[in-house]
Protein backbone atom coordinates (compact mmCIF):
# COMPACT_ATOMS: atom_id res chain seq x y z
CA UNK A 1 0.00 0.00 0.00
CA UNK A 2 1.18 3.34 -0.49
CA UNK A 3 0.92 5.82 2.56
CA UNK A 4 -2.35 8.06 2.74
CA UNK A 5 -3.87 5.74 -0.16
CA UNK A 6 -7.43 4.19 -0.51
CA UNK A 7 -8.12 0.79 -1.36
CA UNK A 8 -8.66 1.77 -4.94
CA UNK A 9 -5.93 3.73 -5.73
CA UNK A 10 -3.42 1.09 -4.30
CA UNK A 11 -5.57 -1.21 -6.38
CA UNK A 12 -5.26 1.22 -9.59
CA UNK A 13 -1.25 1.36 -8.71
CA UNK A 14 -0.66 -2.09 -8.60
CA UNK A 15 -3.08 -2.53 -12.40
CA UNK A 16 -0.35 -0.46 -13.97
CA UNK A 17 2.25 -2.13 -12.54
CA UNK A 18 1.47 -5.41 -13.98
CA UNK A 19 0.33 -3.79 -17.16
CA UNK A 20 4.08 -2.07 -17.21
CA UNK A 21 5.41 -5.56 -16.78
CA UNK A 22 2.67 -6.68 -19.55
CA UNK A 23 4.48 -4.13 -22.07
CA UNK A 24 8.76 -5.06 -20.72
CA UNK A 25 7.98 -9.13 -21.37
CA UNK A 26 7.90 -7.73 -24.85
CA UNK A 27 7.58 -10.65 -27.67
CA UNK A 28 10.26 -13.36 -25.72
CA UNK A 29 7.62 -13.57 -22.67
CA UNK A 30 10.91 -13.57 -20.41
CA UNK A 31 10.07 -12.04 -17.69
CA UNK A 32 12.28 -8.81 -17.00
CA UNK A 33 15.51 -8.74 -14.47
CA UNK A 34 15.27 -6.13 -11.51
CA UNK A 35 18.27 -4.98 -10.84
CA UNK A 36 16.88 -2.37 -7.89
CA UNK A 37 14.50 0.17 -7.35
CA UNK A 38 17.02 2.35 -5.12
CA UNK A 39 18.53 5.40 -7.11
CA UNK A 40 20.65 8.31 -6.20
CA UNK A 41 21.01 11.53 -7.71
CA UNK A 42 24.20 12.63 -7.95
CA UNK A 43 24.62 16.74 -8.09
CA UNK A 44 25.98 17.86 -11.53
CA UNK A 45 28.16 21.35 -10.40
CA UNK A 46 28.49 24.00 -13.03
CA UNK A 47 32.40 23.90 -13.74
CA UNK A 48 34.07 22.07 -16.29
CA UNK A 49 36.75 19.77 -16.65
CA UNK A 50 38.95 20.52 -18.71
CA UNK A 51 40.35 17.57 -21.20
CA UNK A 52 42.39 19.63 -22.32
CA UNK A 53 45.15 22.04 -21.51
CA UNK A 54 43.08 23.79 -18.34
CA UNK A 55 39.97 25.44 -17.66
CA UNK A 56 39.02 27.90 -14.79
CA UNK A 57 37.32 26.99 -11.47
CA UNK A 58 34.07 28.49 -10.63
CA UNK A 59 32.20 28.39 -7.76
CA UNK A 60 30.53 24.54 -6.98
CA UNK A 61 26.67 25.47 -7.77
CA UNK A 62 24.44 22.49 -8.59
CA UNK A 63 22.64 23.39 -11.59
CA UNK A 64 21.43 19.66 -11.63
CA UNK A 65 21.36 16.21 -10.92
CA UNK A 66 22.27 12.99 -12.69
CA UNK A 67 19.80 9.99 -11.27
CA UNK A 68 21.61 6.68 -11.08
CA UNK A 69 20.73 3.13 -9.71
CA UNK A 70 22.58 2.50 -6.38
CA UNK A 71 23.91 -1.13 -8.09
CA UNK A 72 25.95 1.58 -9.52
CA UNK A 73 27.85 2.84 -6.77
CA UNK A 74 27.44 -0.73 -5.32
CA UNK A 75 29.38 -2.43 -7.53
CA UNK A 76 32.52 0.59 -7.48
CA UNK A 77 32.20 0.25 -3.46
CA UNK A 78 31.16 3.81 -3.15
CA UNK A 79 28.94 5.93 -0.87
CA UNK A 80 26.98 7.76 -3.75
CA UNK A 81 26.95 11.22 -1.15
CA UNK A 82 30.35 11.50 -1.56
CA UNK A 83 29.99 11.91 -5.86
CA UNK A 84 29.57 14.88 -8.29
CA UNK A 85 29.53 15.25 -11.99
CA UNK A 86 30.70 17.60 -14.17
CA UNK A 87 31.21 17.95 -18.18
CA UNK A 88 34.06 17.20 -19.96
CA UNK A 89 35.47 20.38 -22.51
CA UNK A 90 38.11 19.24 -24.84
CA UNK A 91 40.20 16.90 -26.40
CA UNK A 92 42.95 15.62 -24.40
CA UNK A 93 40.87 12.55 -23.37
CA UNK A 94 39.60 11.68 -26.59
CA UNK A 95 38.85 8.10 -27.52
CA UNK A 96 37.47 7.49 -24.22
CA UNK A 97 35.46 11.13 -23.14
CA UNK A 98 34.39 13.88 -25.80
CA UNK A 99 33.83 17.19 -25.13
CA UNK A 100 30.31 17.59 -23.66
CA UNK A 101 30.69 14.14 -22.15
CA UNK A 102 29.83 14.02 -18.23
CA UNK A 103 32.22 12.06 -15.71
CA UNK A 104 31.10 11.02 -12.16
CA UNK A 105 33.64 11.16 -9.76
CA UNK A 106 34.06 10.14 -5.85
CA UNK A 107 34.65 13.45 -4.47
CA UNK A 108 35.86 11.15 -1.18
CA UNK A 109 39.25 9.97 -2.67
CA UNK A 110 41.44 13.03 -2.08
CA UNK A 111 44.65 11.31 -2.48
CA UNK A 112 46.22 9.05 -5.34
CA UNK A 113 45.78 5.57 -4.04
CA UNK A 114 46.20 3.57 -8.23
CA UNK A 115 47.16 4.95 -11.15
CA UNK A 116 43.39 5.93 -12.74
CA UNK A 117 41.53 8.94 -14.11
CA UNK A 118 41.26 11.62 -11.75
CA UNK A 119 39.38 15.45 -11.56
CA UNK A 120 42.73 17.23 -10.30
CA UNK A 121 42.84 21.34 -9.36
CA UNK A 122 46.07 23.23 -10.78
CA UNK A 123 46.14 26.23 -9.75
CA UNK A 124 42.63 27.52 -10.81
CA UNK A 125 42.45 24.76 -13.79
CA UNK A 126 40.66 21.69 -13.47
CA UNK A 127 41.65 18.84 -15.23
CA UNK A 128 40.87 15.50 -16.10
CA UNK A 129 43.71 13.13 -16.78
CA UNK A 130 44.96 9.89 -15.94
CA UNK A 131 47.68 10.50 -12.63
CA UNK A 132 50.13 7.69 -11.53
CA UNK A 133 52.32 8.69 -8.34
CA UNK A 134 56.09 7.96 -9.20
CA UNK A 135 58.45 6.37 -6.74
CA UNK A 136 59.56 9.63 -5.64
CA UNK A 137 56.57 11.03 -4.74
CA UNK A 138 55.82 12.91 -7.96
CA UNK A 139 52.76 13.08 -9.93
CA UNK A 140 52.78 11.85 -13.86
CA UNK A 141 50.07 13.22 -15.36
CA UNK A 142 48.68 11.88 -19.01
CA UNK A 143 46.15 11.98 -21.37
CA UNK A 144 44.38 9.27 -23.19
CA UNK A 145 45.06 11.33 -26.50
CA UNK A 146 48.70 11.48 -25.90
CA UNK A 147 49.82 12.48 -29.43
CA UNK A 148 48.15 15.98 -29.24
CA UNK A 149 48.76 16.36 -25.66
CA UNK A 150 52.63 15.60 -23.45
CA UNK A 151 52.38 14.27 -20.22
CA UNK A 152 53.37 16.41 -17.29
CA UNK A 153 54.88 16.05 -13.94
CA UNK A 154 53.97 17.83 -10.78
CA UNK A 155 56.55 17.91 -8.19
CA UNK A 156 55.95 16.04 -5.13
CA UNK A 157 56.86 19.55 -3.02
CA UNK A 158 54.67 21.26 -4.73
CA UNK A 159 51.52 18.70 -3.83
CA UNK A 160 52.07 20.22 -0.34
CA UNK A 161 50.53 23.60 -1.39
CA UNK A 162 47.00 24.79 -1.72
CA UNK A 163 47.88 25.11 -5.50
CA UNK A 164 47.90 21.63 -6.52
CA UNK A 165 44.38 19.42 -5.16
CA UNK A 166 43.22 16.00 -6.02
CA UNK A 167 39.08 16.44 -6.40
CA UNK A 168 38.35 12.58 -6.79
CA UNK A 169 38.28 9.76 -8.77
CA UNK A 170 36.46 8.90 -11.49
CA UNK A 171 34.43 6.30 -10.99
CA UNK A 172 32.02 6.25 -14.44
CA UNK A 173 31.24 8.49 -17.30
CA UNK A 174 27.82 9.20 -19.35
CA UNK A 175 29.10 9.43 -22.82
CA UNK A 176 27.24 11.47 -25.86
CA UNK A 177 27.12 8.48 -28.99
CA UNK A 178 28.90 10.32 -31.82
Amino acid sequence: MVPDSTPEQADALLKLHEQKLAVSKGASGAEPKILGEWSFDVPIFDIELSAGHGSAVEDEVIVDYLSMPQRFFDRRAVDPASCGAAIVRGTSMERLLRDGDYVVFDRSIRKIVSDACYVIRVFDDLLIKYVRKLPDGDLEITAENTPAFRPFTIRAVDLEGPQIQIIGRVIGAIVNWP
